[in-house]
């Protein structure tokens, strides 16, 4: 089972670039639920393996569980989760294919003990990380024991502490 990494993205500019964005980087999958597609920001060789995946979009698979949480002119926000780490070679190539929009980035990995916030902006991505502890709980928390960011994290919802 791997550990997510939960990643926030607030994207800001002018209504035809975030349009751009949106028709070049969401993807309808299989179920016909809109996805943030790493392969249509940078393409994997045929047969990649996971390993491959990790040099190219620096998780070993595509985002998952995308969710759409601001949809307004101007500014586009969602989340999605990634395994492992930060998909940052994939930010790094939005960078270059997005120069005018500008990106805030948010996120961690509690079970790996970081956080992350970080911009995109005039085509150049800037990431810090930190380290945070973090105390694992039971996996299917009881509502009565557990903190409301406990059940956060475990429904997908957790926010780093920024």
């Amino acid at each position: 089972m791997p550990n997510w990494c939960y990643n926030s993205m607030k994207i800001t500019g002018t209504i035809s670039e975030i349009t751009r964005f949106k028709q070049t980087c969401i993807r309808t999958d299989e179920n016909k639920q809109a996805q943030l597609d790493f392969s249509a920001i940078k393409p994997l060789p045929p047969r990649a393996d996971a390993s491959l995946a990790i040099e190219h979009w620096g998780t070993k698979g595509n985002a998952q569980d995308f969710r759409v949480t601001v949809d307004a002119p101007g500014c586009y926000e969602f989340r999605f989760d990634t395994f492992y780490s930060p998909p940052v070679p994939v930010w790094e190539k939005m960078a270059e294919m997005f120069p005018a929009l500008e990106f805030s980035l948010r996120g961690g990995e509690p079970m790996m003990e970081f956080v992350f916030e970080g911009t995109i902006q005039g085509g150049k991505l800037e990431l810090e990380y930190k380290h945070v502890p973090f105390e694992p709980t039971d996996p299917k928390p009881d509502k009565a024991s557990t903190s409301d960011n406990e059940l956060k994290r475990h429904s997908g919802e957790w926010e780093p502490p920024f």
